[in-house]
């Protein structure tokens, strides 16, 4: 009977075989398998290299094109997405420098990460809920759908940042080195008609629009007083009306005005005008009449 083996019994049972001694597996032997491993991807790389090359000789550009691309400017790459940004608002993964420098602003310290975009996210949705927690939940719904605009003016809304000044059509704003209330002051002196014009009818005259008139303080305050005058000139006639309506007489046959605008004694009436004209025809008739002696 054949006794086992001294190294004890081989792998598929057999006993009495001893096992072959494998070769060391070496750095340099690891290195040469890589290299056959990969010879083929890497003559795949080259032959598509050199299609590539093929194709950018064939549509070559012409000279004056290629001088042109050569002389501007080579384009900065585009700004990769953030992967932890995505399936955001569109604000959040590609914010403009305004927008940046508006949320440093309300948020010392930001930075256009993601985890500064989700804590000035929660800090907004809970201040809106404080302050209007019955349109929280539409709220919520728009925020994702905003655009770069929209949070500015919501920042500007919740004075988190000063409001931005207004912008809109440029207005003349001097002409001549006069300003519209220099010029409505220069207009009135010159010509007195001008102040009861209306602010419409002024602006036709002048550079300066009718809205800039209209709300100019100089304008604001001449037609104030144009009012005033009226004003008066109205309660002096209807003061004067009553004067001479008034049947209060002096034992002369005169009144005297009763207001502040009476100017001394008044006419006398019809009446009494005849009187003194039949008074004056009867006086002449007896004077005219012969043998007669005047009284002593």
């Amino acid at each position: 009977m054949t006794k086992p083996d001294e190294n004890g019994p081989v792998p598929d049972g057999r006993v009495g075989q001893r096992q072959k001694a494998s070769r060391p597996f070496t750095i340099a032997a690891a290195i040469r398998q890589m290299e056959r491993q990969t010879a083929p991807l890497k003559a795949e790389i080259e032959r598509a290299a050199e299609f590539g090359r093929q194709i950018a000789e064939e549509f070559e550009l012409e000279d004056s094109d290629a001088g042109a691309a050569a002389s501007e400017p080579a384009k900065a790459p585009a700004p990769q997405p953030n992967p932890e940004l995505s399936g955001r608002p569109a604000f959040e993964v590609a914010p403009g420098p305004e927008l940046l420098a508006a949320m440093r602003q309300a948020f010392p310290g930001f930075k256009p990460t993601g985890s500064w975009w989700f804590h000035a996210e929660r800090e907004l949705k809970n201040a809106h809920h404080r302050s209007n927690p019955e349109g929280h939940g539409a709220f919520c719904s728009a925020y994702p759908n905003w655009s770069a605009e929209d949070l500015i003016r919501h920042l500007e809304a919740e004075e988190r940042i000063p409001k931005r000044p207004r912008g809109g059509r440029r207005h003349t704003r001097t002409v001549d080195d006069l300003t519209v209330g220099q010029w409505i002051a220069a207009m009135a002196a010159k010509d007195s008609s001008f102040r009861y014009l209306s602010y419409r009818a002024a602006a036709k005259l002048g550079p300066f629009s009718a809205s800039a008139v209209r709300t100019c303080e100089i304008w604001v305050q001449m037609k104030a007083q144009v009012e005033a005058e009226a004003s008066e000139k109205a309660e002096r006639a209807e003061a004067e009306l009553a004067d001479r309506q008034s049947e209060d007489e002096d034992a002369g046959g005169l009144r005297r005005s009763s207001t502040k605008y009476g100017v001394g004694k008044q006419r006398t009436t019809r009446k009494e005008l005849e009187h003194e004209r039949d008074v004056a025809v009867f006086l002449r008739s007896k004077g005219e009449q012969p043998g007669k002696k005047r009284a002593e």
